[in-house]
């Protein structure tokens, strides 16, 4: 996945939304968006693809020092107390570049908005 991203350098949207790819891939693909040099990625949404906390901590993990994603996008994914409060919050915390996030319909109740919020008011 690495060698795909680095070698597309035109490829600037990425969209597996409604794909059933789930941590395995989001993993790869996480471990990708490290090695962005040559990479032109800005946009990347996985909306609806059952992604839970262990994809979404090494997505969160990795965006923490990826400069080149400016909008993400994972609706329909399970966010839960741990992950918004550990790698959700890093990530906004060291990265200045991701201008756009939605999160629609990924279960954030009165409890994990406070987590949300926070994320939001240090980038």
């Amino acid at each position: 996945m690495t060698i795909l991203f680095s070698s597309m350098k035109a490829l600037t949207e990425l969209n597996l939304s409604k794909n059933k790819i789930k941590c395995k891939a989001v993993k790869a693909i996480s471990k990708a968006l490290i090695f962005p040099a040559e990479a032109a990625l800005t946009i990347l949404s996985l909306d609806y693809c059952d992604i839970a906390k262990e994809g979404l901590d090494a997505l969160f993990g990795d965006l923490r020092t990826n400069k080149k994603i400016i909008s993400l996008s994972i609706d329909g994914n399970i966010l839960d107390d741990d992950t918004l409060k550990g790698h959700f919050l890093e990530s906004f915390d060291m990265n200045k570049t991701l201008q756009k996030i939605s999160i629609a319909d990924c279960r954030i109740d009165d409890f994990k908005i406070h987590y949300v919020i926070s994320a939001l008011s240090v980038n």
